[in-house]
């Protein structure tokens, strides 16, 4: 119940659906982009996602973004000190690493096309995901003139 309003119908938890209709945006900065090949032309075996995966966690890796697919497997996550030498000596013969820092997420959550025009501009675009009612993007911000 509500301490100003005592005698009002208080608030409910649980597994209802929202109908809100309303764009949330969601920023987050310092970011770091990985992607992960597999060596050749040979499909990434799950074992290994799988595997890799575990040493995210293993390292305090909370990915806030990935996409996967039969060659290669993208991520993100907050910038960290150490990151690079444990990712690159966990990697180190089964993948080729590629990695940009300094990157930007933003999610637009109940997006509609004409939320997307809110968003900073960017210099690059580097992953770009949609799904129901969720956008995100992962993006170079633009360099400041001085």
């Amino acid at each position: 119940r509500s301490f100003l309003d005592p005698q009002g119908h208080g608030s409910v938890v649980g597994n209802r659906r929202m109908s809100s209709d309303i764009a949330c945006f969601l920023y987050r900065y310092n970011q770091v982009l990985v992607t992960l090949r597999s060596q050749g032309s040979a499909l990434l075996p799950k074992s290994e996602i799988t595997e890799l995966l575990y040493e995210l966690r293993r390292l305090g890796i909370t990915t806030n973004l990935f996409q996967h697919s039969a060659l290669s497997f993208s991520f993100c996550f907050d910038l960290k000190p150490g990151w690079r030498d444990a990712l690159v000596g966990h990697c180190e013969g089964k993948f080729d690493l590629y990695y940009n820092e300094g990157l930007h997420l933003a999610t637009i959550k109940n997006a509609s096309k004409d939320d997307l025009r809110l968003l900073p501009g960017f210099e690059t675009k580097y992953l770009e995901q949609t799904s129901r009612n969720t956008y995100q993007v992962l993006y170079a911000p633009l360099k400041e003139t001085s």
